[in-house]
């Protein structure tokens, strides 16, 4: 216990003195002398205290009142010993209710009974602490998450490093999965009930079969699918679409029923990112972007049916919607016009099997067909303009012409 640095707190500068020399000498601990509480405070907030001694008569408030002040403003506060001369039990009943580690009588004050319970308190917090620790580490290392049972985020995280740190350079894809509107679902119906919900979300993806991929728990609230390969575009829209569908499902509360789907995007390594944080972050931004918004009817790009102007996908009638459902990804992509002689950086933030959405850094008419690079994904492939509205593009895939 030498050299711990102990807190003392008195306003009477005698016995504060008497007491720091007794710490100091017989203890070997090193005594910060303090008169106040907010001298206290602006020593807690500027260094590291293994125990505090309070007074329980400070003039203008109790040690009792400090202490518990202590405890709130901090979450790992250091433990407390009370000094008082009035030796009630009604006061020491107080003192362990409220948190404290020991209390001490100054009347005839025994040294080595105050040296014995500062020496205790910082021995028992420091067992807790230890505790805590041992349970953190226990719980950032195992593989199962309890709330989902699935493979644990920091299981994941550990993969996935190790994934992109290898020597083989196989890379990853990953597909984050939240549940739609996920926030507004649980101010409706609650935590509780939003949590059975989660588990039940989490339950079903963790029966979809999978050959070479695993689920598990990304972040709070958010899945994802990890797949230790670079997959191709096409591949990835269709196990996004699988995904989607098999986490679909209907949830009872109170009497109602409560449809849930799920929102999937993608990203990979090395193209999405230098490390698998990188990656992560940005499948989550995916997640993050707000639903494309209508195309207005005065602004119909060519290629848009003018009487679908202003729908969405979900809007239009089957004969015209998409034959293949888009999938959120955040890939990095060029726009080649004329061969080689232009050639833009563009992020393409939806696939299919049949298109994609890409965006473009600055404004730019887009021309009626030009060829689309999405890296890491092999060569151009030639695109028609679909759509467009201010820096967002829809193509489609078409070859090219004999």
């Amino acid at each position: 216990m030498d050299g711990k640095r102990v807190a003392v707190v008195d306003d009477d500068p005698i016995f504060l003195e008497h007491v720091s020399t007794i710490l100091a000498q017989y203890g070997g601990m090193r005594v910060i002398k303090l008169t106040n509480g907010d001298e206290l405070f602006k020593t807690l907030d500027r260094q590291e205290i293994s125990c505090i001694v309070l007074d329980y008569d400070l003039g203008n408030q109790t040690g009792l009142a400090l202490g518990q002040s202590v405890q709130q403003k901090y979450a790992d506060a250091p433990p407390i010993v009370m000094l008082t001369g009035q030796g009630s039990e009604r006061t020491a009943t107080k003192a362990f209710r409220i948190g404290f580690a020991d209390y001490v009588s100054k009347r005839n004050l025994d040294q080595q009974e105050l040296i014995a319970a500062i020496r205790g308190a910082i021995f028992q917090n420091d067992a807790r602490q230890a505790r805590v620790q041992e349970t953190e580490r226990l719980r950032q290392h195992q593989r199962q998450d309890s709330l989902t049972g699935l493979y644990s985020a920091s299981y994941v995280a550990a993969r996935l490093n190790e994934v992109a740190t290898s020597r083989s350079g196989t890379g990853f894809t990953l597909m984050a999965i939240r549940i739609e509107n996920f926030a507004e679902l649980r101010l409706r119906i609650g935590h509780a009930a939003s949590e059975r919900v989660f588990r039940d979300f989490a339950k079903r993806l963790s029966d979809i079969k999978l050959d070479d991929g695993f689920i598990g728990h990304l972040a709070t609230y958010d899945l994802v699918c990890v797949f230790e390969r670079v997959m191709a575009p096409a591949t990835i829209s269709a196990t996004c679409q699988r995904l989607a569908a098999e986490a679909r499902f209907s949830a009872s509360h109170e009497g109602s029923r409560v449809e849930i789907a799920a929102r999937v995007s993608a990203a990979g390594f090395p193209e999405d990112g230098n490390d698998a944080h990188e990656v992560i972050r940005a499948a989550l931004s995916g997640l993050d972007e707000p639903v494309k918004p209508k195309i207005p009817t005065d602004a119909a790009p060519a290629g848009v049916d003018k009487d679908l102007a202003g729908t969405t996908d979900d809007e239009m009638p089957p004969h015209k919607q998409r034959a293949h459902q888009r999938f959120r990804v955040l890939k990095k992509g060029k726009v080649v016009i004329n061969g080689l002689n232009t050639v833009l950086d563009c992020s393409v933030r939806n696939v299919s099997e049949s298109g994609a959405q890409i965006r473009v850094d600055g404004y730019f008419a887009a021309p009626s067909r030009f060829q689309l690079l999405i890296v890491g994904s092999g060569d151009p492939r030639w695109v028609v303009t679909r759509w467009q509205v201010g820096t967002d593009i829809g193509v489609q895939y078409q070859e090219p012409e004999l």
